[in-house]
């Protein structure tokens, strides 16, 4: 990972960097959020249970976090533009493999393509971060807009090209990403190698930190956001076709309404992030995010389920960014290679959630019930972002 701010000066070259940033989140976004579109078509395909099925989704994070662990040694060899491309590759091999045999292939793809975000998306975060020395918040709000944009396209996408299309729509995201990986690897910011920290391995730097509460506080947070974020959204999709009407094909998009309220979210971010601060905004999100899942979770159509849903992605709009921005204000120089394991612990709250509730759901005969789990993880988010132990940068 790279060492420090001053170590990849990235504002300080041009602004292109920055664009590629943006640019590769698009994508990234859609192929992260597919799989939750995608799982009743995958299911009736492959004739598959929700516990079989939430095994695609573990497998999709699995492969993120194999990656993320891997990036505190590969970064700094590497540095942003290979890493960033390899990425790319990776997703564009996994997107285009995807349904083309039986479900043990698509496992196999799903697990290539989330290596490939695994990648991505700490890369791309952490050089951000580490380039804004003023309003953190605000710029990973920003960064964070583009990957919203795919996740909204992605479900909208599908449900108007329809289950006969789906693949049209893998082979051209193949397309976009390979043409990005090529711009990346080219054009991209080569700042990132490490200087005199080779010798000192990720785990060696990050061990005296296992015993501090920030750390702790923080590692929590990780894990149960992404958890919770995918415990939910992966499964929206499959709980509005249940809940509505067979005659309605609308339960394709729901997931949509959830990634346009993030993307709405962080669009507000700078300016209520400059009036609130971090504290009360996380907050007042994850309050406003426990109401709209208990509302989910009653709902009984299509559109009710719609609209709670975008409710819920307002509530978590910030709250991801947010804890980005604690990383090097809480560790300062450090905070690279300590974000390695937080991400790590993100993609594993993102293997395990998701499946917990397809399990749930299996064992317990109900979606409905199962969907309470990421209730949970709000409220247990919400006591963690109470914690005095963090003390964010405005």
């Amino acid at each position: 990972m790279p060492p420090s701010a001053e170590a990849v000066p990235v504002q300080n070259t041009h602004r292109l960097p920055t664009v590629l940033a943006h640019a590769t989140f698009v994508p990234t976004g859609a192929i992260t959020v597919m799989l939750g579109p995608l799982l009743p078509t995958l299911s009736a395909h492959w004739g598959l249970s929700d516990t079989r099925a939430g095994y695609l989704i573990t497998a999709q994070f699995a492969g993120a976090l194999v990656s993320t662990l891997s990036t505190s040694a590969i970064l700094p060899l590497w540095g942003y533009r290979r890493t960033i491309a390899a990425g790319q590759t990776l997703m564009a091999i996994g997107a285009a493999a995807l349904m083309v045999s039986n479900f043990a292939a698509g496992i196999i793809s799903v697990v290539c393509y989330g290596a490939g975000i695994g990648l991505t998306i700490p890369t791309v975060n952490l050089m951000v971060a580490q380039a804004e020395t003023e309003h953190r918040s605000s710029a990973l709000n920003l960064l964070n807009f583009s990957w919203s944009a795919g996740a909204v396209a992605c479900p909208i996408v599908l449900a108007s090209l329809g289950q006969a299309n789906i693949p049209v729509f893998l082979r051209s995201v193949t397309v976009v990403l390979v043409f990005l990986a090529v711009v990346v690897l080219f054009f991209g910011p080569k700042q990132a190698q490490a200087n005199g920290d080779r010798n000192s391995t990720g785990s060696e730097s990050c061990l005296h930190y296992f015993a501090d509460l920030t750390f702790i506080v923080l590692s929590a947070i990780f894990f149960l956001y992404v958890g919770t974020e995918n415990g939910l959204s992966a499964w929206l999709a499959s709980f509005a076709r249940r809940a509505g009407s067979t005659a309605n094909t609308g339960w394709a998009a729901v997931p949509s309404y959830f990634y346009a309220a993030l993307l709405l979210g962080r669009i507000l971010a700078p300016v209520s992030l400059g009036r609130w601060g971090d504290h009360a905004q996380s907050r007042v999100g994850l309050g406003l995010a426990l109401l709209s899942i208990a509302g989910l979770v009653s709902s009984h159509s299509v559109r009710s389920i719609a609209v709670w849903a975008f409710f819920t992605g307002l509530g978590f709009s910030s709250l991801y960014p947010i804890a980005i921005g604690f990383l090097p204000s809480a560790f300062g120089p450090a905070a690279s290679r300590v974000g390695g394991w937080m991400f790590a612990l993100s993609t594993l709250g993102g293997a395990s959630v998701p499946w917990l509730v397809g399990f749930t759901s299996t064992q317990l005969g109900s979606l409905r019930i199962a969907l309470t789990i990421p209730f949970v993880g709000c409220a247990l988010m919400l006591l963690l972002y109470s914690s005095p132990r963090l003390r964010p940068e405005s």
